[in-house]
């Protein structure tokens, strides 16, 4: 049964094999040049005209031309229309001076092959295209392909930079196999981040990080960085932080037909020598806050946004150690703003059977500690609780004031406390809820200290993500709970699965050796039933730390697979450094003198090891389900050797048989 879409391509291939170059509608979307104020690269994009092909959408024209192998005839349909884009920039007049370039697309299709590359490079050279004009793009994998398979050197961007002298823009880079090594060793002008990195960036701290980070690295290189797919102004402003070189995106503008760039150049308030300039500066005057946070902002001066302690988290997300440092720094934000705060506390409600409550408080008295508290469930069942201005914050009202300082505690015996205190004004607030609890923020005040209602507003803005926070460091909590083994504190057999699948595909990419241990503890029943179970669990956790001892490298891993069996993973490393480790790691435990009732060197306890090693060649891949076959045999073959012991083989492409 054919696919829906072999089944569209079908349809359309004839009106695709015999496309002519009216049946194109060029297109053109503004690339804001942020060194350059006042100008805009275009990336020329294209429409259909015949009513069945603009029907399906250009996407699905092109996968079904892709799908087909004739979407290398639409670019050379584009190519050919190059001239007349040519003459109309050139119509401009002065105004063509804010086009610094214009990109053009090409296809994987059109770089498949060594033909297919010399075709099009022979295209180009008939066109006599302006290389000051007009630069490429093309998407990330075809870019970086490798040649030498094609009996060339270098990849398919290096060819194109080489011969063409054109300069090229990687698009869609991040939807690939994007890697900092094939980062350093690229062919390229511009990488264009993918719109999966761009868009919603400015809720995602780890993102920020990361994108960031590449950033830095592309500019280390020397070259740009456009962020497309820009729709959100807090996206735009963070990605302006972040530094980089263009942006593009429905925030700026849509693709246009080219009578429309005119107006577009002359009016769009983003092409204002002022604009971006000054959203700049107001970036840097507010990021400098970051170094002073309890300054207070400047009289009659609009308010900067984001707000810097959405700015601090992201510059020092890394080190931070936990959620309570987290409760400081929006404690320093709230003082920042002149506010006298004499209790700030925040919980998490459970809105499940099987979590309990947990609140972090601050207090005056004690000024540089937070407090975290976890409220079992059978408490919150409790009238204490459920007459309590939390509870009732969390399932009544969403928002409390009350000016404890007029003597207004609302009935709640908590916050008369307050107020005998010295509490002078009470704010309680529920947060947009993560899906397992309800945040409730509360803030008391002190002195003359009262809160207004755009105060009330940027407080909840903020809070909310205090509330994003503590829901990344518990998950992060969590999955790192999930992936250790509870006893000695090691990856877990589901982390030692995902890292031998990965460690295999950087293994491919990159052509190094992998290898891997499989490792048994020797007749570790008879310790169990001698010796009892909790002397076994010493045991065990002691041979995990003296494996782990021995990793040689910070990439490699040992792991806990279940009962007394352990694995080791080692990245980059040949066969023989692969044997030197397990030999090592053999020699660790036998001289640790572990007590055993029946060792098997009379000394101790022991272990054996099954050790397999692979290679890649150009064009392998491994196979995981061979790979821990061959080693679980090569540890069977130690133990019926004898144990104590080392046993190795090869992986192939085929079974191999282990040897001693």
């Amino acid at each position: 049964m054919p696919t829906k879409r072999a089944t569209i391509a079908a349809s359309v291939a004839e009106r695709l094999r015999n496309l002519k170059p009216e049946d194109l509608e060029l297109r053109f979307q503004p690339i804001l040049q942020v060194r350059d104020p006042g100008c805009c690269a275009l990336e020329l994009l294209v429409r259909f005209r015949p009513p069945a092909l603009a029907a399906l959408g250009t996407g699905t024209v092109v996968h079904c031309a892709q799908d087909l192998d004739l979407v290398h005839r639409l670019d050379q349909i584009v190519l050919r229309r190059l001239g007349e884009v040519r003459q109309a920039w050139q119509n401009l007049g002065p105004l063509r001076e804010r086009i610094p370039y214009i990109s053009v697309n090409i296809s994987a299709g059109s770089v498949a092959t060594v033909q297919r590359q010399d075709a099009l490079i022979a295209l180009v050279r008939e066109l006599r295209l302006d290389p000051a004009l007009f630069r490429f793009e093309l998407a990330e994998t075809a870019a970086m392909e490798d040649l030498s398979g094609e009996g060339r050197q270098g990849s398919v961007s290096q060819r194109l930079m080489e011969e063409l002298e054109l300069r090229l823009l990687i698009d869609d880079f991040g939807s690939g196999l994007s890697n900092y090594r094939r980062l350093c060793e690229a062919w390229y002008d511009t990488i264009k981040l993918d719109l999966q990195l761009v868009q919603g960036i400015a809720a995602s701290f780890r993102m920020q990080t990361f994108v960031g980070s590449l950033i830095q690295a592309v500019h280390g290189f020397g070259k740009t960085v456009v962020a497309e797919g820009v729709e959100q102004q807090r996206d735009l402003e963070l990605l302006l932080r972040l530094g980089v070189d263009a942006v593009q995106g429905y925030l700026v503008a849509q693709p246009m037909r080219w009578h429309d760039l005119e107006p577009f150049l002359r009016q769009s308030p983003w092409l204002e020598p002022g604009c971006l300039a000054g959203l700049c500066e107001r970036i840097r005057r507010s990021d400098a806050e970051i170094q002073t946070p309890l300054l207070h902002s400047s009289v009659g001066e609009p308010p900067l946004a984001p707000l810097p302690l959405e700015r601090y988290v992201l510059q020092h997300w890394s080190s931070l150690r936990d959620f309570e440092e987290v409760m400081l720094c929006y404690l320093r934000e709230l003082q920042s703003w002149g506010l006298d705060v004499m209790r700030l506390s925040f919980a998490f409600l459970p809105q499940q059977e099987d979590v309990d409550c947990h609140q972090f408080i601050w207090h005056v008295t004690r000024p540089g500690e937070v407090q975290s508290v976890r409220m079992q469930r059978d408490f919150l069942q409790t009238a204490q609780h459920l007459d309590s201005v939390l509870h009732h914050i969390a399932t009544r009202a969403p928002i409390v004031r009350l000016p404890l300082g007029e003597g207004d505690s609302g009935g709640f015996a908590f916050l008369e406390e307050l107020r005998q205190q010295g509490g002078s004004d009470y704010l309680g607030l529920r947060l947009a809820s993560r899906g397992v609890s309800i945040p409730v923020l509360s803030i008391c005040l002190r002195g003359s200290g009262h809160f207004d209602d755009a105060r009330v507003e940027q407080i909840e803005s903020l809070s909310n993500l205090l509330s994003l926070l503590f829901h990344a460091f518990e998950c992060e909590r969590v999955s790192r709970l999930a992936l250790l083994d509870p006893l000695t504190e090691l990856p877990n057999r589901r982390s030692f699965d995902s890292r031998i699948r990965a460690e295999a595909v950087a293994a491919t990419t990159s052509g190094r050796p992998l290898a891997l241990l499989l490792i048994d503890v020797d007749r570790f029943k008879r310790v169990n039933d001698g010796l009892g179970h909790a002397y076994g669990d010493a045991c065990l956790s002691r041979v995990a730390g003296l494996l782990h001892q021995e990793l040689p490298q910070p990439n490699c891993m040992v792991a806990r697979l279940g009962g007394e069996e352990f694995g080791v993973v080692l990245a980059d490393t040949s066969a023989t450094q692969a044997a030197v480790v397990g030999e090592q790691m053999r020699h660790a435990v036998e001289e640790a003198a572990i007590k055993h009732p029946a060792p098997v060197n009379g000394r101790g306890l022991t272990i054996s090891l099954g050790l397999v090693s692979w290679t890649p060649r150009p064009g392998s891949e491994v196979d995981l389900d061979a790979l821990l076959q061959l080693a679980d045999d090569c540890l069977y073959a130690a133990k019926h050797a004898g144990r104590n012991r080392l046993v190795r083989g090869v992986l192939d492409g085929v079974h191999t048989d282990p040897v001693h």
